[in-house]
């Protein structure tokens, strides 16, 4: 077996979350554990246990969904999430919190456009329309000026290849489709910000150094079409980073 996330990307500067033990017999990039939520395994560099063991893609994408959902069920993984994330979000400058804000009035709105205008499909989009939470694969296209279906997934490496961006938008209205959002409170805003810091960090090998105590401004979250690393990106992180992109 191998970590999930050290096969997809370089790891000279990994992500510490609890870090192993001096004189531990398993090397830092060993697979430990498979993920509670993907099933992937990952490393102790590339996943926590808070109660039950998570990846570093699930993480931020588990507290995001955790602070977004209304009446989202009580679990583990989202409570442990959504309080990891929560701290990340408060070295979010107050513009970077401003601007998630606004991009989650624009994932409402297109929630209830969506469900207004959902039509009955196995596979195809909600709408015909640019909207994040029922047609997330035609926002991209728009703004990453992309060919139908597809998305570069690496940038500035040694290979290169393509992902196909429908299935992730198939996530998105899997996930969001029929279900109610809760308020956005200031609460929410900061977990969603740190959220999407911490996705960003893990799906971009350019991000990695904004770890620190400094306030991170709003220049610091790239498209999810521009990380090095797409693959590394939760589909709920590709709705709330494509929007937040959106956000003049």
């Amino acid at each position: 077996m191998s970590c999930y996330l050290c096969a997809y990307q370089r790891i000279e500067v990994p992500q510490k979350g609890q870090p192993l033990p001096a004189g531990s017999p398993v090397a830092v990039h060993d697979d430990l554990a498979t993920c509670s939520t993907c099933r992937v395994w990952a490393c102790s560099l590339h996943g926590t246990r808070y109660g039950v063991f998570e990846c570093a893609i699930c993480m931020p994408a588990s507290a995001t969904k955790r602070a977004l959902i209304a009446g989202a069920p009580p679990s583990v993984p989202g409570a442990a999430a959504a309080v990891q994330a929560h701290q990340a979000g408060t070295r979010a400058s107050e513009a970077m919190r401003g601007r998630v804000a606004a991009a989650l009035n624009r994932v409402r709105d297109d929630h209830q456009k969506a469900r207004i205008q959902a039509v009955a499909s196995l596979v195809g989009p909600t709408t015909d329309e640019p909207n994040v939470v029922g047609n997330l694969a035609e926002v991209i296209r728009k703004q990453a000026d992309l060919q139908r279906g597809f998305v570069f997934n690496v940038r500035g490496r040694e290979t290169s290849g393509t992902m196909a961006i429908e299935p992730i938008a198939a996530a998105v209205r899997t996930t969001f489709g029929s279900v109610e959002l809760a308020e956005f409170t200031p609460e929410v805003v900061v977990t969603v910000t740190g959220a999407l810091i911490l996705a960003t960090q893990t799906a971009d090998a350019g991000s990695r150094a904004t770890l620190a105590s400094r306030v991170l401004g709003p220049q610091e979250i790239p498209a999810p079409w521009t990380v090095t690393h797409p693959a590394l990106l939760d589909p709920v992180l590709w709705m709330v980073g494509t929007a937040y992109q959106l956000v003049p």
